[in-house]
């Protein structure tokens, strides 16, 4: 699955700025012991997707350094730009991971894309007392260990599952075929859909699992001959772009369900390609996938963080970017609840490790923030459940013809 690839593709903080409620300076804030006047906030960041996130995360740094800080410090971000996609990834992860826990003040990192860095990099931090948040990854087996430390932004994939087939059947749509690749990740996203399909009375006619997307044209008899209104396609992007292609070229007029969270106009784009579709020939297949916002139609929340960052940055934001801001604003949130640095008489690394014990006991049980991105609290298991999905569909060349619902919104 391309877990790695979520939102990569893609594309406040104060009262003031109007971006998300990131709140600012608390009530009770104390101030800062002599020479420790910093909170440190890390990205961990590939070179393809660092941009977005390290810009969403400063907008909101920025945002509450003017208006006088959180707890009487300021926050300053540090970033590190990797390269784990060869070699082993586990010892790499380790190795950023160390560099980043270099830092006195550091109290939250976020970053790291694939679960095969983000776990060995989380219990580094973990020894460290920090927090890490994980900004694409949806797979459960990133919070199963019970890394009291770690955070996922996105909804899991029972959830991606659950949300895209309570959508899928209030279009009326009750009879699927699951598409799926061969894993465990991919198995996980399947045995959710029929989960979710059995209580809304969606019947999932056939299943097949396929070693490569070439083996989509062993199953053509199965696909003809079964009277369904849509097909489940759990697979990478390409998988999926190729197999929506196949089933137009056989001529089959179902809804194609794509249940992972990507780019919606890149995913368009792909299609086209792939269609050879013009503005006179529109798609014959609906494409539907879920979506974390409509940047058409954003929320005034989402306006004005938009404007900010665009006037900030001079590029248009992303769905990356927001999950900079919101971590940002999450972390701070659960600084404001927690309200003081540490107990009297403590010495620096003393009150670093109870401000961050706090912390995670806040953001476990008492958090809820309302970002950028929606509403924010986590599960014991620091698994996200609070994030309502919106829905893109595609249907022409034309990103004017892509509708957006938010039932959530």
């Amino acid at each position: 699955m391309l877990r790695r690839d979520l939102l990569r593709h893609g594309i406040a903080a104060t009262a003031g700025l109007g971006l998300g409620g990131i709140p600012g300076r608390h009530s009770r804030a104390e101030e800062a012991p002599p020479g420790r006047e910093e909170f440190v906030i890390a990205t961990v960041v590939d070179r393809e997707s660092g941009t977005p996130l390290q810009n969403g995360a400063q907008l909101a740094i920025d945002a509450v350094n003017a208006s006088g800080g959180i707890l009487g410090r300021k926050l300053r971000l540090r970033t590190e730009v990797t390269n784990l996609t060869r070699g082993n990834i586990r010892a790499a992860a380790i190795d950023v991971a160390s560099r980043v826990v270099g830092e006195d003040d550091l109290i939250a990192v976020i970053g790291h894309h694939a679960v095969a860095d983000a776990l060995p990099a989380a219990i580094t931090y973990l020894r460290r007392d920090a927090i890490l948040i994980t900004p694409g990854i949806s797979t459960t087996a990133l919070t199963m260990h019970g890394l009291k430390n770690l955070f996922a932004m996105l909804p899991d994939n029972a959830e991606l599952s659950t949300q895209t087939a309570r959508f899928v059947a209030n279009l009326g749509n009750r009879r699927a075929m699951i598409l799926r690749e061969r894993g465990v990740e991919a198995l996980e996203v399947s045995l959710a859909y029929r989960d979710a399909a059995a209580k809304l009375q969606i019947t999932i006619a056939d299943e097949a699992s396929l070693p490569s997307v070439h083996h989509v044209r062993n199953v053509t008899p199965r696909l003809q001959a079964l009277k369904i209104d849509h097909v489940v396609l759990i697979c990478p992007l390409d998988w999926q772009i190729e197999i929506v292609r196949f089933i137009t070229t056989l001529g089959l007029n179902v809804l194609c369900v794509l249940p992972t969270i990507e780019n919606a106009v890149l995913v368009q784009k792909e299609l086209t390609r792939a269609l050879g579709a013009t503005t006179s020939a529109p798609f014959r297949n609906r494409v539907l996938m879920p979506v974390l916002r409509d940047p058409r139609s954003p929320t005034p929340t989402q306006a004005e963080w938009e404007r900010a960052y665009q006037e900030r940055f001079r590029i248009p934001a992303s769905d990356y970017a927001m999950q900079g801001t919101d971590a940002v604003g999450v972390i701070v949130e659960a600084l404001r609840i927690v309200g003081r640095i540490g107990s009297p008489g403590q010495d620096a690394a003393g009150a670093r490790k109870e401000l961050v014990e706090n912390m995670i006991r806040v953001m476990h049980g008492e958090l809820a923030y309302r970002g950028v991105g929606g509403r924010m609290s986590f599960r014991r298991n620091g698994r996200m459940y609070t994030r309502m999905l919106g829905f893109a569909s595609i249907r022409s060349p034309e990103e004017r013809d892509t509708a957006y619902y938010l039932p959530g919104a």
